[in-house]
């Protein structure tokens, strides 16, 4: 189940929101087609960030379009033997190929299929290459005709070239504008998320969303004493907290996890960085003790495998300091404080 919707979307470069809003309603509801079944929002927008944090495609919704990466080996931040996870568009041809290259180089070379049993069953199973040099992982990337990167991990990159929050900042444009006559929401930063109850702030600085009362797409807008910057979601949201100073990423350094609250998805290159520091999307769970601006019981995404210096340069370019946290997880599936 997990294979069909990668293999279906990869059979395109490129395909129109539309398109795979009908290709994963017919692999999350198979024997249902013929019945008017809705897609669940959260389940459906919690894949999309997946995929797109681990490099399989890239969503445009500003175009809604989705484009597919081509395939590649990107290398993880790990110690000891080279590492790497394959990301991109993927076809059972294309495993066949890797599955053989990998066997022919027994005893050098050793590929993991792995899922999670928190997974979502439509994120695709990440598949992790072990070898025994990084000559060998060029070589079984060269045998698929694929691209390989064995320098440095994706991940630090990643990090390493993604716009600081401050930046972003510099880069709005403020002018004087009458506020639409839609439905809002304003972003609150004591429940971590967008409120109908919430106000602007005639003084200080409000994120604003507004839903077209047409085509329900939702524009965010940035108010700062009656000005007004237009500005994305996710880096909008980072905006507020640096100004509030609310700290809200929690880091385990014995475990190398990195929490961030699932109402706060992060900024479409973090995200990818933080991912591919394990090849898995993050897991989901819920705090038990309150931490920082983040309340007990409060949903969160936990990124594994995040090194020291990749979860510090995060926090840095997102404006935050990192909350020394337990996230290791109990049998309740809730972190433990």
């Amino acid at each position: 189940m997990s294979e069909q919707l990668i293999y279906a979307m990869s059979t395109r470069t490129e395909l129109r929101i539309e398109q795979f809003n009908d290709i994963f309603k017919k692999v999350s509801l198979p024997g249902e087609l013929d019945k008017d079944e809705t897609i669940d929002f959260d389940v459906r927008r919690h894949v999309i960030r997946a995929l797109d944090a681990l490099g399989y495609c890239e969503f445009d919704f500003d175009d809604r379009m989705v484009y597919m990466c081509p395939p590649a080996f990107v290398l993880l931040p790990t110690h000891g033997l080279p590492k790497a996870v394959l990301t991109g568009a993927r076809s059972p041809r294309l495993m066949a190929l890797l599955k053989e290259a990998v066997k022919k180089r027994i005893g050098k070379a050793r590929m993991v299929l792995d899922t999670s049993r928190r997974n979502v069953a439509t994120i695709p199973a990440s598949v992790h290459v072990e070898t025994a040099d990084q000559q060998t992982l060029a070589e079984i990337a060269n045998d698929l005709h694929i691209q390989c990167e064995i320098d440095q991990p994706a991940a630090w990159l990643l990090a390493l070239c993604s716009a600081p929050v401050s930046e972003i900042e510099r880069g709005l444009t403020f002018e004087q504008k009458g506020e639409p006559d839609w439905q809002r929401r304003v972003f609150d930063v004591s429940h971590l998320g967008f409120s109908k109850k919430a106000d602007i702030s005639n003084s200080g600085l409000s994120l604003a969303e507004y839903k077209h009362p047409v085509t329900q797409q939702r524009m965010h807008w940035l108010w700062k004493e009656g000005k007004v910057a237009g500005v994305q979601r996710d880096w909008g949201r980072y905006v507020i907290l640096s100004h509030m100073q609310s700290q809200i990423l929690l880091y385990d350094e014995n475990t190398y996890a990195l929490a961030a609250p699932l109402t706060l998805p992060l900024p479409c290159l973090m995200a990818r960085a933080l991912a591919l520091c394990s090849g898995f999307p993050p897991v989901i769970e819920q705090t038990k003790i309150a931490a920082g601006a983040v309340p007990a019981g409060h949903k969160m995404q936990i990124y594994l495998n995040v090194t020291p210096d990749i979860a510090t340069l995060v926090a840095e370019k997102l404006g935050q300091k990192l909350i020394a946290c337990s996230l290791a997880v109990d049998e309740d599936e809730v972190i433990r404080d």
